[in-house]
């Protein structure tokens, strides 16, 4: 039970160095940028080219919140079991920076919020 428990608090922990490390947050300010500059018209190649940007950060952002924003068949989003899992294994005495879990939640609200703007920008 020992190698069990050691083997799924390093996957956890590995998850959540993830989240921390592919700067999810800088994306989500990428994307946010982005749909404030849709062209007028695509009529010269700076132009299309910013069209371009603007229509791969929503390809982008809708495959980002499919992974990670969107509701399972539990009502719960990857950010939500990634949430509930750390707070596992601070009940179970690992040591877990506040920081981890308040980032979860500000990257839940943020997703969440991106992907409204960007309905309303398609």
């Amino acid at each position: 039970e020992t190698a069990t428990n050691e083997i799924y608090t390093r996957s956890i922990v590995g998850s959540v160095r993830c989240v921390q490390e592919t700067d999810i947050q800088q994306f989500i300010k990428d994307v946010d940028d982005g749909i404030k500059q849709i062209p007028e018209a695509t009529n010269t190649p700076e132009e299309k080219a910013q069209l371009d940007k603007v229509m791969n950060l929503l390809r982008d952002m809708k495959e980002v919140y499919e992974v990670a924003g969107k509701q399972n068949q539990n009502k719960q989003t990857m950010i939500d079991l990634l949430r509930e899992s750390v707070q596992m294994l601070k009940k179970h005495g690992l040591t877990i920076d506040e920081q981890i879990i308040d980032q979860i939640e500000s990257t839940k609200s943020a997703l969440k919020d991106i992907n409204s703007k960007c309905s309303e920008s398609r």
